[in-house]
């Protein structure tokens, strides 16, 4: 990680961790919300006419290699933050995935061409409005209002990619999964599988997703496993699973070392 930038060195390109990228705008139209839709290519909230969907995907690493997200993984982080009941500015940035990134040259493009345009955030998806609302007049934002703040066009190009205005603790959420270019938390469990707080969740996921492949889940079939992984990663990066192919493979071997899940024939293949 570079330490003047919010950025990471991957290969010969710049990347810029999605987490970072409203800091890196000063919050202006790149709201985590604006984000996951933007990166959902959701062309309800965009228009020509508004801020135009340039092609921006993000990726993760898989087996040393980036991997581009699809964009209807993005679905399942618009309703976490949807639904979150933090409305601080990290409790909504926390929503967003650890170890995904843009490349800085593309973002670049997209940053550039929506400072070309006027656009509006709507109050609602700014961090913290409802609940400064409700101080100040004791009552529900009304979800009907189309009212937003106006962001000017014109606003100037430059990326703010300093953290020294930011505190440790919240450069780390953003650079979550990063220092190594994985998010496998640190921490052994029994049978010296690395295990943290969203185990749990992540092994019922698995589980769950066996059986709704129509897998045994103690039997499943030759190819399951890679289905099962592919479900994972494409529906369940964001909370409170935050699926990578790192995760999904130490939660793999914590849910067969807690006998939750194997493979057909596993004795076979263990010399058993």
């Amino acid at each position: 990680m570079n330490s003047k930038r919010l950025t990471v060195m991957i290969g010969e390109r710049e990347a810029l961790p999605v987490r970072a990228i409203p800091y890196a705008t000063d919050w202006n139209s790149f709201t985590p919300d604006m984000l996951a839709w933007y990166l959902g290519e959701d062309d309800e909230r965009f228009s020509d006419d508004v801020m135009p969907l340039m092609p921006l995907r993000a990726y993760r690493m898989e087996d040393g290699q980036p991997a581009p997200i699809e964009p209807s993984a993005w679905a399942g982080v618009a309703d976490a933050l949807k639904n979150t009941d933090d409305e601080s500015r990290i409790g909504h940035i926390s929503c967003l995935p650890p170890s995904v990134f843009v490349w800085l040259d593309d973002f670049r493009r997209v940053w550039r061409e929506r400072c070309k345009r006027e656009f509006v955030v709507p109050f609602e998806q700014v961090p913290g409005f409802k609940q400064q609302w409700r101080e100040k007049f004791g009552e529900e934002f009304p979800d009907e209002t189309t009212d937003g703040e106006r962001i000017p066009a014109d606003v100037g190009d430059e990326l703010s990619m300093s953290p020294t205005l930011l505190d440790g603790a919240t450069t780390q959420i953003l650079m979550e999964g990063f220092e190594t270019y994985s998010d496998l938390e640190k921490g052994v469990g029994a049978g010296g599988t690395a295990t943290n707080s969203r185990t749990p969740a992540r092994i019922d996921a698995i589980v769950d997703t066996a059986r709704q492949l129509g897998y045994d889940p103690m039997s499943v079939p030759y190819g399951g496993k890679a289905a099962i992984e592919r479900e994972c990663l494409a529906n369940m990066i964001s909370e409170p699973h935050r699926f990578t192919a790192d995760t999904f493979k130490a939660t793999w071997q914590a849910a067969r070392d807690a006998k939750r899940i194997d493979v057909e024939n596993a004795e076979i293949y263990r010399g058993q």
